[in-house]
């Protein structure tokens, strides 16, 4: 863990968002709840508020609060199924709720979005007062316009947790402005740290229980070896470099567990014509969403883990959690370069080009190397979310920050 010595940051230009309500916690302040506004679902593809949010809830109660669905089919979240929700999501743990506001149509129109934040903040404070939290404190990961989702939380403190590189001035100034910023790369760490002093390098990870032994996975070829990728199938995946590997190892089988997104989001141009060969050919499989629960079972029926990235900003700084779940099961991987790779190549095969990609594949299928597995396993035990949560909580009592139930 890091911090950096940043000079003063400067003040707000007139193009930044600003975060009037916000403030820095107080020394010694106990907020006795946290409040995640989230990007992403409860009932999707887990990322890692989902974690953080099962990790804190272990300490005081938590509110997953999603952002609000869209109405828009051409919108990358949108999502039918939230909109027509008429009960409570169910999640696991009793410290933690979820409140799925719900979205308006042309709410680009200034007067419908200020309804639609009234109205999320009416259900957030319902939730809180409901769960007891008095003092909330946020927990956010950047999606466009959360600043003003943020200022519905009463006391205006916030955790703002980094997971990927956006060209955006709102999210420079919710960095700048947090009590504590969390960044999962040092790529993004470096970043931040140069306006807020309060930054801390904290990775991605993976649960505990995925480092045991599975039972024989439902997701296992019949014959023939399995390269394999989990996570989300969207814009920034390499489909030309998919339909390569699909051709060149035609007598192993390519898995790809996860949703593919629409929208914004999704493939276009020639990534799309690539995906959609690709769906023809008949060594590939699109597994679809996997349960959270089911992803260790589908990654131990991998010979080979890929993370197929394209050479991008947004690519460059992050720290996929599936590095991590791979290498939970002693699984070699082959990936583009991100940081965790760079700093674990001897554990890893690096491919940037498509031939070294495919290179790596080959590599990684006909290594005999019985060490590595069990060196792969121990860097993912290092790498749990529960022990990365006390790192994070460590790091905001160090800045004042403290989580305590209140009696």
């Amino acid at each position: 863990m890091t911090r950096g010595n940043p000079p003063t940051p400067a003040a707000p230009t007139s193009a930044t968002a600003t975060l009037g309500a916000v403030r820095p916690a107080a020394p010694t302040t106990p907020f006795d709840g946290v409040v995640i506004l989230s990007p992403f679902a409860w009932d999707g593809a887990w990322q890692t508020p989902h974690y953080v949010a099962r990790q804190l809830g272990r300490h005081v109660p938590v509110v997953f609060a999603e952002k609000p669905a869209t109405w828009s089919p051409g919108d990358a979240d949108f999502a039918l199924a939230r909109l027509r929700r008429r009960s409570r999501v169910r999640v696991e743990s009793t410290s933690i709720s979820v409140v799925s506001p719900k979205g308006l149509p042309l709410s680009r129109l200034r007067t419908v979005r200020g309804w639609a934040i009234r109205s999320f903040g009416a259900t957030l404070a319902g939730e809180l007062k409901r769960q007891q939290i008095r003092n909330p404190l946020g927990w956010i990961s950047y999606f466009a316009g959360c600043t003003e989702y943020l200022e519905t939380i009463a006391n205006g403190a916030y955790v703002y947790h980094c997971l990927d590189a956006f060209d955006s001035a709102e999210e420079s100034e919710l960095a700048r402005r947090a009590a504590a910023v969390f960044a999962v790369s040092r790529r993004l760490y470096e970043r931040h740290a140069a306006s807020n002093p309060n930054t801390f390098h904290v990775p991605n990870g993976i649960d505990a229980q995925t480092l045991a032994a599975r039972p024989p996975s439902a997701w296992s070829a019949r014959t023939g070896r399995v390269i394999g990728f989990v996570g989300i199938l969207n814009r920034h995946i390499d489909f030309t470099l998919l339909e390569k590997i699909a051709r060149a190892f035609t007598n192993d089988h390519l898995v790809l567990g996860g949703p593919v997104l629409r929208g914004a989001s999704a493939p276009s141009g020639e990534q799309r014509a690539a995906m959609a060969r690709l769906r023809r050919l008949p060594n590939v499989r699109f597994a679809g969403f996997v349960e959270p629960a089911l992803v260790p079972r589908l990654v131990e029926s991998f010979s080979v883990g890929i993370i197929p990235f394209l050479a991008d900003a947004f690519n460059a700084g992050r720290d996929p959690i599936k590095f991590y779940q791979y290498f939970a099961q002693g699984k070699a991987v082959v990936t583009t370069s991100v940081a965790v790779a760079e700093e674990n190549a001897t554990l890893c095969q690096l491919g940037d080009s498509h031939a070294d990609f495919l290179a790596g594949i080959d590599r990684a299928l006909s290594s005999t190397d019985d060490g590595a597995p069990r060196a792969r396993i121990e860097l993912a035990r290092r790498h749990t979310w529960e022990a990365l949560a006390r790192r994070a909580i460590r790091s905001l009592e160090a800045v004042g920050i403290h989580l305590r139930r209140t009696p």
